[in-house]
């Protein structure tokens, strides 16, 4: 068994990280150069395997691992170049310097992007940010968010993931134009009214949304595309009522909404959908009652395999199944 290991200490050396504009990515990151990882025969076995082996083993590595990587061997200098997985996680900077780490990890999110081969794809974009309070550090780290997302886009990304901390990011869904991108999934997100329509027409083959922890200022979700929905703990804003029109949805979980009341229509393809509605008669400003359950009920009227979770006022229904 080959047994890679890497590690990096307080020392720099650049022995073997020599790749073009390598070294401005670890100004932040003193590391030490490791000998080339060699078997007891003196072959290295990991560096002969071929590229999409060896990006397929730096993909389970965030970016600042992946990139880290060129110290292993001569094989390595130039890999993550073309590593077509990039999770940029803010934690990884939490304890550099006394600024935090808003601004070393922004600062090497924008190294990275500049310095990668600009030939190759980005496959999957992974990006876990933490938004400063200050209206100045808010401002001008939610607009260099939203580029590296349209970075991302343009390199053609099938898989897009970001979750934020803190205070939420405003999305600019203009952005969303991509005949690639299958997934996204936002957490802590605003979502401006009209997203819901770009990304129907933008990116034609997107199947899976999952929003979690989100703000939306929009009252429809419509789409051709999509086949997974997911909504959680998403709060509606200047609506309350969210309709969502799905012919192709095959799965749908809705759960915690700020506001319970979903029309949910034209979704003949629905096989499992998880459903859960809380009242809290105190903080719902808005009627409520056993229509609103029935109409939920009725536009699930077509899924297989249902779970519903009902908490509040009781209620009296009346159904008629055929």
């Amino acid at each position: 068994m080959l047994r890679v290991e890497l590690g990096f200490t307080d020392s720099w050396s650049n022995a073997y990280c020599a790749a073009p504009h390598a070294h401005h990515l670890f100004d932040e990151m003193p590391l030490r150069a490791r000998p080339p990882m060699e078997d007891a025969a003196g072959r290295d076995r990991l560096s002969d395997l071929p590229d999409e082996i060896l990006h397929r083993i730096m993909s389970f590595l965030n970016a600042r691992q992946a990139v880290q990587t060129c110290v292993l061997s001569r094989r390595w200098r130039n890999l993550w170049h073309t590593v077509p997985c990039i999770n940029a996680d803010f934690v990884e900077f939490d304890s550099i310097g006394y600024q935090g780490p808003e601004v070393p990890f922004k600062r090497f999110v924008n190294r990275l992007l500049e310095f990668r081969d600009p030939a190759s794809v980005i496959d999957t974009f992974l990006l876990k940010y933490a938004m400063p309070d200050r209206l100045d550090g808010y401002k001008a780290s939610n607009e260099e968010a939203n580029r590296w997302i349209g970075y991302a886009l343009q390199k053609q990304a099938r898989i897009l993931e970001v979750a934020v901390f803190f205070f939420p990011l405003d999305l600019d869904h203009s952005v969303f134009t991509s005949f690639y991108l299958r997934r996204i999934e936002f957490s802590h997100v605003y979502l401006r009214k009209g997203f819901f329509e770009q990304i129907e027409t933008g990116c034609p083959l997107l199947e899976d949304l999952l929003l979690h922890q989100c703000f939306i200022w929009d009252g429809e979700i419509s789409s051709q595309t999509l086949k997974v929905l997911t909504v959680d703990a998403t709060e509606l804003y200047t609506v309350k009522e969210m309709s969502i029109s799905t012919p192709n949805l095959t799965s749908l979980t809705l759960s915690g909404l700020e506001y319970p009341k979903a029309v949910l229509k034209d979704m003949p393809l629905l096989v499992t959908a998880s459903v859960s509605v809380t009242f809290d008669a105190l903080n719902f400003d808005g009627y409520y009652d056993a229509n609103d359950l029935r109409q939920y009920l009725w536009g699930l009227s077509a899924v297989r395999n249902l779970e519903f979770h009902y908490e509040g006022a009781e209620v009296c229904l009346l159904l008629i199944i055929t």
